[in-house]
């Protein structure tokens, strides 16, 4: 950063030393000094107090400590190393960006002046950056003016993950709806069984305006008590989050007086909620029959709809919309843990090289020659080739990513937008991916000895293309205004998205040896010893380049492993709803039997069988669920539009129209539903008859 950067987030002084001084960053490469993060002080130096004047090597360059920046400062948004951007060669491979009027490799960020606000900001920047384009040949320069936060980033630079916010809240949304509507459920049952006391209240001249206030004040203390473990618990969780990933920076996540502000509004407003309900039900009553104790309450045998059932079909609507979220990313894991991509993950090692200084176009040349070489004269390596994106790479054509290829009969911009990928000739052989028509690349063409015009596509993009004709001899034409012939016709790979359908994918080559791209080795054997044996030949070559080989089986995992994340957090919450409906299924049944305790027995007196009384029970608790299940469907349908163009763009294998999701979330639901209902029943079936001809 620039050595001002520290007082636009004005912090006046660090928690160790200083920060940078102005003459620190007049001129390229002359102030080797570092601020240290307080995060990586204490756990990499053990809060070393002597650690200022240290000299440390970084990125094999030395660098003194000058100062340790607090964890609190909020303009560390991550990184554990601050560095005057004078220092930018020692982490560009020695590029002088300073130099380079092109390349835009700096993020402004200001503080706007008293009484002017970031309009005034934007339009006095386009006015600078307008005069510095006219200095710069065929530059236009687009400029955008946030105010420094997550969403307000995301909004410009990723609109389309701002959906994960909306979805993450109305999840937990959810929850609280279905807290609430148990909540109701069950005070709706209880309010029932206080009839008579009710009665006798209003009986003695009790108002129905001071029995309303009693009835929520009852409610509003449950609420209450409720509100205040939830407020513990939140100033718990940031310190619970932080045990278990150290890394992440949950301590700014600790509740301020805004956040307890909506905690007591919503708590006062779901008691409110909560009570209400119930306490006008209870009003419901025949003063008359309820003192004689006639009142035959809720869930009498009678057909027609009442405020429980709905109640319980909305807690059923909502549970299923949480479980078929939580079902779709658990199949989406599954599938990428049993699919096969179409080329080989176990046995191929992927190696990003990372230089830490500048190589000329010859002397690179001469390192990859001589580094496969050195690869091929191992016995355990079966091939060696290049490509420039992992064969997993996302595109996604909805929003024009990747490459637009077109056939030479249409206009530019009249393509499509497919996956491009730069290859040497050992591609296909090093990831397995057989050809099934024409011919892949010869050596000469991957090395340049022979102008590259051959392409070599999948059998999407030749069914895309040419649905009705022989790709071969074919001529298609890139963005780069390049005319590519067809010469071969490769398998379809799972690469846009793995576990689901094969990906459109051109293959060309070019000049793949080049560090921005990525070497492949095939292998036999172990995995350790041959990623060893990788990372020696790279150092025979160059001692400080870096290497970290790794296996396709790996990267594979920990994008799974993400999956499996989303999906536990939804399907902890999909439980939690789960068990809340089964919850307030289970009370509203027991209470519905109890309540029918005489008439069960008169229909055992007159001969019903106890299978017959456990039919009759189900069924009547079946109608809701039902609708319930309905409902939710309904709701679910709607949601995996957003969730669709939420996950679009992400290397994901979830389908959000799964109908595995749908089905077996609907039948599991329905099952547990109908076991929650089966303990009262058979309660109520196995009732003495004579015991409950005797209840009053």
């Amino acid at each position: 950063m620039s050595c001002d950067f520290f007082s636009v987030y004005e912090l006046g002084k660090p928690l160790l030393g200083r920060i940078f001084l102005p003459e620190e960053c007049e001129s390229p490469g002359g102030a080797p000094v570092v601020v240290l993060s307080e995060r990586i002080w204490r756990r990499e130096l053990a809060a070393d107090p002597r650690i200022l004047g240290t000299v440390l090597v970084l990125n094999r360059h030395p660098f003194t400590v000058v100062g340790i920046a607090p964890d609190n400062f909020p303009g560390r948004l991550k990184g554990d190393f601050w560095f005057p951007y004078t220092a930018a060669a020692t982490f560009f491979m020695g590029k002088d960006y300073f130099r380079d009027a092109d390349t835009p490799w700096l993020t402004l960020e200001g503080r706007v002046r008293a009484r002017s606000s970031r309009r005034d900001a934007e339009s006095e920047l386009r006015v600078i950056a307008g005069r510095q384009d006219r200095l710069q040949r065929d530059r236009e320069t687009t400029l955008t003016v946030t105010d420094g936060s997550m969403l307000s980033e995301l909004a410009v630079e990723t609109p389309r993950l701002l959906w994960m916010a909306p979805l993450v809240l109305g999840a937990l949304t959810l929850v609280l709806l279905l807290a609430g509507i148990n909540v109701t459920v069950l005070l709706l049952s209880r309010a029932a069984d206080r009839r008579r006391e009710i009665a006798v209240r209003l009986a003695v001249g009790v108002g129905r305006g001071r029995l309303l206030r009693l009835l929520l004040v009852e409610s509003l203390i449950l609420a209450s008590i409720a509100g205040t473990i939830g407020a513990v618990v939140a100033y718990q969780m940031p310190v619970a989050f932080t045990r278990l990933f150290p890394e992440a920076p949950f301590s700014r996540l600790t509740p301020d007086w805004t956040v307890l502000a909506y905690l007591g509004g919503i708590t006062l407003l779901a008691g409110v909620v909560a009570g209400l309900a119930p306490a006008l039900e209870a009003f419901r009553v025949d003063l008359a029959a309820t003192l004689k104790g006639q009142d035959r309450g809720l869930g009498s045998g009678t057909r027609r709809w009442r405020l429980r059932d709905l109640l319980i079909g909305a807690q059923v609507a909502l549970s299923l919309v949480l479980l078929i979220g939580a079902g779709i990313f658990v199949h989406g894991e599954q599938r990428m843990a049993a699919s096969d991509p179409g080329f080989e993950t176990h046995h191929v090692l992927v190696v990003g090289l990372r230089p830490t200084r500048h190589y000329d176009g010859p002397e690179a040349g001469a390192f990859f020659e001589a580094l496969e070489r050195r690869l091929r004269a191992e016995r355990r390596i079966r091939s060696v080739g290049f490509a420039s994106e992992p064969p997993y790479a996302v595109i996604d054509e909805d929003v024009s990513q990747g490459t637009e290829v077109r056939l030479p009969s249409e206009q530019n911009g009249g393509g499509r937008h497919v996956a491009v990928t730069v290859v040497s000739s050992e591609y296909f052989a090093a990831l397995g991916i057989p050809i099934q028509r024409g011919r892949g690349f010869n050596p000469a063409e991957d090395n340049g000895r022979e102008q590259a015009h051959g392409a070599v596509v999948s059998e999407s993009f030749a069914r895309l293309y040419w649905p009705n004709d022989n790709p071969l001899g074919k001529v298609v034409v890139t963005e780069d205004g390049a005319s590519l012939e067809v010469v071969g016709v490769a398998r379809d790979t799972k690469t846009e998205r793995l576990g689901v359908a094969g990906a459109v994918q051109l293959y060309r080559t070019g000049s793949p040896r080049s560090f921005s791209q990525l070497l492949l080795v095939r292998f036999d054997g172990d995995v350790a010893s041959v990623a060893n044996a990788v990372r020696q030949a790279v150092r025979a070559g160059d001692p400080d380049l870096l290497a970290d080989p790794q296996t396709l089986q790996f990267m594979i995992g920990q994008t799974a492993s993400i999956v499996w994340k989303v999906a536990s957090m939804v399907l902890m919450l999909g439980a939690l709803a789960v068990t809340l409906a089964v919850v307030g299924i289970f009370g509203v049944v027991s209470f519905t039997v109890r309540r029918r305790t005489k008439e069960l027995g008169i229909r055992r007196a007159l001969g019903a069988s106890q299978s017959q009384i456990v039919r009759m029970v189900v069924a009547t608790g079946l109608r809701p669920i039902g609708a319930g299940i309905a409902a939710g469907l309904a709701l679910s349908a709607a949601g995996s539009l957003v969730l669709e163009q939420t996950l679009k763009a992400m290397p994901l294998p979830v389908e959000p129209r799964d109908p595995w999701a749908f089905i077996a979330v609907s039948a599991l639901l329905a099952a547990t539903a109908v076991a929650a209902m089966l303990g009262p029943a058979l309660r109520g079936a196995r009732s003495d008859p004579n015991e409950a001809l005797r209840q009053e």
